[in-house]
């Protein structure tokens, strides 16, 4: 049984890396449906699949190892050794795990991912018809908003992940309001002391982003009141804040700030 777990492990590592949006159905596969396993089963299961997935790149296997492991062992840690971390602090929690240890990851492949670039931005140039000026343009962006991204794309894994198994209590995510300093605190050094810098700049839009989401679940406990359909609210949810990023960000700052209250 173990063995088709570790092929379904490595196909769905795969299609997370054809399609990144759907990195989040590999923790769920092994959450939900690997449950029933013994533990020795799953850790079989595991290194099959790593030495799958080592066998056909080192470096593929170091992505799975840092990305979806920590995701797992960190959802294992908070549901039966520190269940009281609020939901919502959870999914920041590992998010941020998972982009240290990206970033950093990145940072020590940064010589193969730029001759990667030269690659795509030759592609780009030949078949969308972009002048060097455009693709330049769009590997500087990439470059200097890269730790934003990462943890863009680690939130989305996470934030599925507890919706996928966590649906029934949803509304009831709270968020610890002290992350809103992962934006005021950056947001003072870029604005009033000119510290402008990859860090800064990243860390500000980590803290945006945070409460972007946070405002999401909010305008899903609202659409709930209204709508039976979960599907259906979530879908408004998201279209809202990819539409209105800012507004969804506020609405998720005032979401904290009266579970902070309620909670006091």
């Amino acid at each position: 049984m173990f063995l088709i777990n570790s092929f379904m492990i490595v196909i769905l590592f795969m299609l997370s890396l054809a399609i990144p949006v759907s990195s989040f159905i590999l923790p769920v596969y092994k959450i939900k449906k690997m449950r029933t396993l013994t533990f020795r089963s799953k850790i079989f299961a595991n290194l099959i699949a790593m030495g799958i997935i080592g066998a056909i790149s080192p470096k593929l296997l170091v992505m799975y190892f840092i990305f979806f492991i920590p995701i797992e062992v960190l959802y294992y840690y908070f549901n039966n050794m520190n269940p009281a971390v609020e939901k919502f602090d959870r999914i920041v929690i590992i998010s941020l795990t998972v982009t240290v240890l990206m970033s950093i990851f990145v940072y020590l492949v940064r010589d193969d991912l730029q001759n990667g670039m030269n690659l795509i931005g030759q592609f780009y140039e030949q078949y969308l018809d972009l002048n060097p000026t455009e693709v330049k343009a769009i590997f500087e962006s990439l470059k200097s908003n890269i730790i934003f991204y990462i943890f863009d794309y680690s939130i989305l894994c996470v934030f599925f992940l507890y919706i996928c198994v966590d649906l029934n209590h949803y509304e009831k995510w709270k968020i610890s309001f002290e992350w809103l300093l992962l934006y005021i605190v950056p947001f003072f050094l870029v604005q009033i002391f000119k510290i402008s810098n990859l860090y800064t700049i990243n860390i500000l839009k980590v803290g945006e982003l945070i409460f972007t989401f946070y405002g999401i679940k909010t305008t899903y406990g609202f659409l709930a009141k209204y709508i039976r359909f979960k599907f259906l609210n979530n879908f408004v949810a998201f279209a809202l804040a990819i539409q209105f990023p800012f507004p969804m960000f506020l609405i998720g700052v005032i979401g904290g700030f009266f579970t902070k209250k309620n909670n006091k």
